[in-house]
């Protein structure tokens, strides 16, 4: 699936996307909520999909946002803890 062809679909499309198809990758908090980071590989097509929950009862979706390249890593590397050596 291209990044054009999920932003085409729904909302409600994209999370199905999201939850049931893709790799749960890392979740990051921010003010008000947290972001979930997504990866779906589809026909050669590489897709990282984050999706925003409101701190509040039942997790109301935010926004959902794509990227097609691992950019969006980087925001989740400062809560990677790693063992210590």
């Amino acid at each position: 699936m291209t990044a054009d062809t999920f932003q085409q679909l729904s909302q409600t499309e994209q999370l199905w996307v999201a939850f049931k198809a893709s790799t749960f990758l890392a979740r990051r908090w921010q003010s008000g909520g947290s972001v979930n980071l997504y990866h779906l590989l589809a026909k050669g097509h590489e897709l990282f999909i984050e999706v925003a929950c409101a701190d509040a009862p039942g997790c109301p979706i935010r926004w959902v946002r794509t990227h097609t390249t691992s950019q969006p890593l980087l925001d989740y590397a400062d809560d990677v803890l790693l063992p210590e050596l």
